[in-house]
C-alpha cells in the first residue's frame, strides 16, 4: 500500500474507535437514582457534616512538665529584643506559637526598619521536674539567616486565682495585674517563661551576644476552628 491509502485506512480505524466510545458513553448505565445515594441522603438530612457541639472537650494532659503544656500561643510580655510589645490591634502581635512538631510560628518583631520577623524556629522542653524545667526557644534572625535569637528560660506552672506572690526576680510582670479580672479558671495553673536572651551563630552556637532578657505566658485559647478567623496580611515592603 501506498502511504496515501495507509493513512487514509488508519483514519478510518481511529473514527470508528471515536464512535464506540461516543456509544459507550451515551448508554445509560446501571446506576441506582441520585435518592438512593448514601452520601445524597446523607447531605439531604444535614448529617454529611457532623453537628458542631457547644461543649468544648479539652484534652487531657500528662502531668507537669510536658510538652503538651507547652504547645500552643504564647503571649510576650517582655520581648526579648528590647522593643515595644505589639498588640495595638488584630493585625499586630508579637505572640509567639509552638507548635507540636517542634517548630515555631510568629513571635516577637526581630528587624524595626524592615518589620521581619523570625525565618523560622525551634522549641525544646528539657527536665523533668516542676524545679528544673527550662524552655528553651531558638528564633532564626532573617535576612541572612546566618544568626540565631535563643531564648532559655525557667518554666513555671503557678496560679493566679489565689493569692500567691510572684517571685520579682522571676516574673516581674506589670501586665499580670490587668488579668486579675479574669475568671477563676483561667487563672488557674498558668504557665509562665522567663529568663536570658543571646545571639550566636546558626551553625557553630559560637560568638555569644547577651542582649537581655524575655518573659512569656501561655494562652488560653480555643481549639475550635469556628473561633478564629484567618487572614492574610498585606505584604510590607521597602520600595526602592
Amino acid at each position: 500500500l501506498d502511504e496515501w491509502t495507509q493513512q487514509r485506512i488508519d483514519q478510518i480505524i481511529a473514527n470508528r474507535q471515536k464512535a464506540r466510545i461516543e456509544v459507550d458513553l451515551s448508554t445509560p448505565k446501571d446506576k441506582p437514582p441520585v435518592e438512593q445515594n448514601k452520601i445524597f441522603q446523607k447531605y439531604k438530612e444535614g448529617t454529611l457534616v457532623p453537628a458542631h457541639r457547644d461543649d468544648e472537650v479539652k484534652p487531657e494532659l500528662p502531668p507537669f512538665p510536658n510538652r503538651g503544656h507547652c504547645v500552643g500561643f504564647w503571649k510576650v510580655i517582655t520581648s526579648p529584643t528590647g522593643f515595644e510589645v505589639e498588640e495595638g490591634d488584630a493585625t499586630r502581635s508579637d505572640n509567639l506559637i509552638l507548635r507540636v512538631d517542634g517548630t515555631t510560628a510568629g513571635g516577637p518583631i526581630l528587624d524595626r526598619e524592615t518589620r521581619q520577623k523570625a525565618a523560622g524556629g525551634t522549641w525544646r522542653l528539657h527536665g523533668n521536674t516542676s524545679d528544673d524545667s527550662t524552655l528553651l526557644i531558638r528564633l532564626v534572625i532573617p535576612p541572612h539567616k546566618d544568626r540565631i535569637l535563643v531564648m532559655c528560660g525557667t518554666l513555671a506552672q503557678t496560679s493566679l486565682s489565689t493569692d500567691v506572690a510572684l517571685a520579682p526576680s522571676s516574673f516581674g510582670i506589670p501586665a499580670l495585674e490587668e488579668r486579675q479580672a479574669r475568671t477563676v479558671s483561667e487563672l488557674d495553673n498558668m504557665l509562665l517563661c522567663s529568663g536570658e536572651v543571646w545571639i550566636e551563630d546558626a551553625v557553630t552556637k559560637e560568638n555569644r551576644q547577651d542582649i537581655g532578657a524575655f518573659s512569656l505566658m501561655k494562652m488560653e485559647v480555643s481549639s475550635s476552628p469556628d473561633s478564629y478567623t484567618i487572614t492574610i496580611p498585606r505584604p510590607v515592603r521597602n520600595q526602592d
